[in-house]
């Protein structure tokens, strides 16, 4: 089955763009992922786009593969000098138990079916040292199935992006969020955001600047995304997890949310601020 064609062509015309801005894999976390295989394993990277995941690990001593749907991405690693193939999550094209290792660095929240999930799920049995599970993303085009998602062996639940993603993953509005939590029976995990306040601020966003990331993606656009998260769970009868809060704002409003909510924080948001981007940068 192969993913949906929106969320494929979303990165269209912007591969230059991806693979400039993107952020770099930082080479000892490379070198945890190929520890212990044999020299140079073949490697194969799902969802590879430009290629920068399947290049770090080439240049790490990988026969690394890369799997990108979208043509002009592909086109882009190609051109690069890697070997980047067409397919998708469930649809790579090559044979079984042709690699050493599969990877998937920055794509896994994109595969949300249930045949996205057992083939994650497969991909990891053997090779895990703890118990695991994996979200489910939670869109428009699968709220009548998510009831279902969610209680498949090796689903977390479901996760939602109300702000900050793209392609089919994104439900930015009130009826798409309210909808999720009238079809499921878990807790769902949200990334909140507003993508109303984003997209009035972009214009504050300064490219190659990271000190202007928390000017445009501000506290506001934080804490109206999860005061709306709130509403809705109340109104839905539902239980939700706040991704990552990042402001204390969201944390002072949570306090009085216990009855539906809970929340975690990252290690960098508590000990770092937007003080610290003139010295450490990104």
């Amino acid at each position: 089955m192969s993913e949906p064609s929106r969320t494929v062509t979303r990165f269209s015309g912007l591969a230059d763009v991806y693979d400039r801005y993107r952020p770099r894999y930082p080479s000892l976390a490379i070198a945890a992922i190929l520890e212990g295989l044999a020299p140079q394993p073949t490697a194969i990277d799902i969802g590879a786009g430009t290629g920068i995941s399947t290049r770090a690990l080439a240049e790490a001593g990988a026969h690394a593969i890369a799997i990108e749907p979208n043509d002009e991405m592909r086109a882009f690693a190609v051109a690069s000098g890697l070997d980047a193939r067409s397919g998708s999550a469930t649809a790579t094209g090559l044979a079984d138990r042709c690699a050493d290792l599969v990877t998937s660095f920055q794509a896994f929240h994109w595969f949300a079916s249930a045949e996205a999930l057992a083939d994650k799920l497969a991909l990891a049995k053997g090779r895990m040292h703890c118990d695991f599970a994996f979200w489910v993303g939670g869109a428009h085009d699968n709220v009548a199935d998510l009831g279902e998602l969610e209680r498949l062996p090796g689903a977390a639940g479901i996760k939602v992006f109300m702000g900050s993603s793209t392609g089919r993953l994104l439900v930015a509005d009130d009826e798409g969020v309210l909808a999720i939590l009238k079809h499921i029976r878990r807790r769902a995990a949200f990334h909140s955001e507003d993508e109303a306040r984003l997209n009035e601020r972009k214009a504050l966003r300064v490219e190659s600047e990271p000190s202007s990331h928390p000017v445009w993606r501000d506290e506001i656009a934080a804490l109206r995304s999860t005061e709306r998260l709130i509403r809705l769970a109340r109104l839905a009868r539902a239980q939700v997890h706040v991704l990552h809060i990042s402001t204390r704002e969201e944390m002072e409003f949570l306090a009085s949310a216990k009855d539906v909510a809970s929340c975690e924080a990252t290690p960098h948001h508590l000990t770092l601020s937007a003080e610290d981007y003139p010295r450490l940068g990104t």
